[in-house]
């Protein structure tokens, strides 16, 4: 038995939920919420880029807040207590190159905000960043 947080980065949007894993049961999700950054006339990255750190701290915070909560009553600690991350990137955040098998390359900028701000809400437990769409790409 297992909890995560479960990040989603989207392009305009960064949503979070914690997932709770039992073996032989599907997964059970918690405490889930989505955080939308404004509407914008700019294409510029560097803004985008800000603009999505921003949510997803919000939304981190936002998570570990019902983490905190969960925690603190004995029949749901451990859905509170995280053990990993696990971070979905969708376009335009992640880039999936085929060459030499599947891999995925996102923003350094990004992957350190998102790594700092879990760690400064959750602490210091493991980071996994996925390309959203890359196991479809793949026919899995």
């Amino acid at each position: 038995m297992s909890s995560s947080l479960i990040l989603d980065v989207e392009s305009a949007s960064v949503g979070a939920s914690l997932a709770y894993f039992e073996k032989n049961k599907e997964p059970k999700l918690f405490g889930g919420s989505r955080a939308h950054i404004p509407l914008s006339n700019t294409r510029d990255v560097g803004v985008l880029t800000r603009a999505i750190e921003k949510a997803a701290r919000t939304i981190i915070e936002k998570t570990s807040f019902f983490a905190m909560r969960a925690r603190e009553d004995k029949n749901t600690k451990k859905i509170g207590t995280a053990t990993r991350v696990e971070i979905f990137l969708h376009a335009p955040w992640v880039e999936v190159s085929f060459e030499n098998g599947l891999a995925a390359a996102a923003p350094n900028e990004l992957t350190r905000s998102l790594r700092s701000a879990v760690q400064e809400f959750f602490g210091d437990i493991p980071v996994k960043f996925h390309a959203f769409g890359a196991a479809a790409a793949l026919g899995a």
